[in-house]
């Protein structure tokens, strides 16, 4: 039996997907100040201006890098349509990470793949089978400068993850690297 798709479904597709690889996926990552102050003539008042991303993927690669992944997960027509009416929400995140992605179920990739606009990326949910599945349909383009993400930003997202998780990427990527340099140094027959 195939669940509905929704966010928290979704969000469990790619959570076990990026596992599967050893990457680590933070639930709704926020950057920014919770009030700014803003002056317009005589009257200060505070402005929110918080954004908040559906999942933020830290991926560790030894061949690629380290990256940072913004994902929105849109369940709905209405929803995806509502975002991509909004560029500035996208924009502020897309300045913090190496890729930006939308990620749909099944049902609006065709939607998706035609609204959303280029150099974002588009993967698809598949839910109810092991956790499911998700597959990048549209490789988003590369962010070749982003803006280190603001410490306080890091200290929420590390306690979202948890110093466990944290570890678990650092210890892989460590055997990683010594199985790297270990086949590095076997002579060759």
């Amino acid at each position: 039996m195939t669940e509905q798709p929704t966010e928290e479904a979704m969000f469990r597709a790619l959570y076990w997907s990026q596992y599967r690889q050893g990457s680590a996926t933070c639930r709704h990552a926020s950057v920014g100040e919770p009030y700014q102050f803003v002056t317009k003539g005589l009257e200060v008042r505070a402005q929110h201006s918080v954004r908040r991303i559906d999942a933020l993927v830290i991926r560790r690669s030894v061949a690629k890098g380290d990256s940072l992944w913004a994902v929105e997960i849109k369940v709905t027509a209405a929803d995806l349509r509502h975002e991509l009416a909004q560029p500035e929400k996208t924009a502020t995140w897309a300045q913090y990470v190496d890729a930006f992605y939308f990620l749909v179920p099944t049902s609006l990739l065709d939607l998706a793949l035609a609204e959303v606009p280029a150099g974002y990326g588009v993967m698809v949910g598949t839910i109810g089978v092991h956790y499911g599945h998700v597959d990048i349909k549209r490789r988003a383009k590369k962010n070749p400068n982003p803006i280190p993400l603001p410490l306080d930003t890091w200290r929420r997202i590390t306690a979202k993850l948890g110093e466990h998780q944290i570890e678990k990427i650092d210890a892989a990527r460590r055997a990683a690297r010594e199985s790297v340099a270990h086949l590095k140094q076997v002579p060759d027959a």
